[in-house]
């Protein structure tokens, strides 16, 4: 029988997943389901640091943006030209746009390091081990509406 022991992003999902599955029926079964939740919740909040943005975070990006709108290149419709998630600058207004975005770096530069390190330690928290013991239902207890292999895969951690 393998340990399965999930990763705290994998957290995220098995979460969706109980909560697709929470008006499933048996009593036993929504009691497990209720149980693994909760166990879940709680052990994420250990990560909803990375929620708390600094309000120099949001300018430096609010600014960012409103540089790369200034700069990019526009379609037919005046929208910047985005490829790859990246506003494609003007050539022309490369080395002024660099300039620009060197200064706003420089200016919250504090502010960045920390939300660096912050994003980086979340990245790290979201890649450990959750160590987390589900509780568990039986063969037995497994819901009606679960109908194939696929659905009990879905489940397969809280099922003993």
């Amino acid at each position: 029988k393998k340990d399965n022991n999930m990763l705290v992003y994998q957290l995220v999902d098995a979460r969706k997943i109980l909560d697709k599955v929470s008006n499933y029926e048996g009593i036993d079964f929504a009691y497990v389901v209720f149980k693994n939740k909760q166990l879940i919740d709680n052990k994420l909040m250990e990560v909803e640091f990375i929620k708390n943005v600094s309000p120099e975070i949001i300018h430096y990006e609010e600014q960012r943006i409103s540089f790369c709108e200034q700069y990019s290149k526009k379609d037919e419709n005046n929208n910047s030209i985005i490829v790859n998630d990246l506003y494609t600058i003007k050539e022309e207004l490369q080395d002024e746009f660099k300039n620009k975005m060197d200064e706003l770096y420089n200016k919250y530069k504090t502010s960045i390091d920390e939300r660096r390190m912050q994003i980086d330690i979340f990245n790290n928290k979201m890649n450990e081990e959750s160590n987390l013991q589900f509780y568990k239902i039986k063969k037995e207890q497994i819901p009606p509406q679960i109908k194939n292999a696929q659905d009990l895969d879905e489940i397969a951690f809280i099922v003993e």
